[in-house]
């Protein structure tokens, strides 16, 4: 079995997939933690060389980084993954489509509660972020966030309330 999740920032990811790969026994690759490893900090790299760059060597990595490991596995990637540009979403589809259960980590069902709950905790960890641009983001990115996973978890839980709904799931779409 391969899983793929994508969540916003601060919906309990880091603790949430590292839970679930322990319980399912499988291996974990986050593409952010992956794209530090072998090219570089991601904030320095979307500023010095800006976003388009940043959305072509990324996908570049996670072709890589399939070709790359043949067991299963857990791969993560973050809100941004699925709303590069027009070209990278649909390749990427196609790969997750074909291969994956897809799982989406939101904290609601509702776009205003969701929007409410990962913007204040960005700002908690961010400080110099403007709180209408990134609802702003969260707003546009919450309808292509909903549209095309396998499996939608809308919770604002505990990390292992969340990974139990997720095994629950991952068990009952496998039949």
């Amino acid at each position: 079995m391969n899983i793929f999740i994508i969540w916003p920032w601060w919906v309990w990811k880091s603790t949430s997939w590292k839970i679930l790969a322990d319980r399912l026994w499988l291996k974990l690759i986050d593409l952010d933690q992956e794209f530090m490893k072998t090219i570089g900090n991601i904030w320095d790299y979307i500023h010095n060389i800006w976003y388009e760059k940043y959305y072509q060597k990324n996908s570049e990595l996670f072709s890589s980084l399939l070709k790359k490991y043949s067991a299963e596995y857990i791969f993560v990637v973050s809100s941004w993954f699925m709303t590069y540009t027009n070209e990278l979403t649909k390749k990427h589809l196609e790969i997750i489509q074909k291969n994956w259960i897809s799982i989406l980590l939101l904290p609601s069902k509702s776009i205003k509660k969701s929007i409410d709950i990962v913007v204040k905790r960005q700002l908690l960890r961010w400080f110099n972020l403007d709180y209408e641009k990134e609802k702003n983001k969260i707003e546009a990115r919450y309808m292509i966030y909903k549209k095309y996973w396998d499996i939608k978890i809308f919770s604002y839980k505990t990390p292992e309330e969340i990974v139990n709904e997720m095994i629950k799931k991952i068990n009952n779409h496998k039949i």
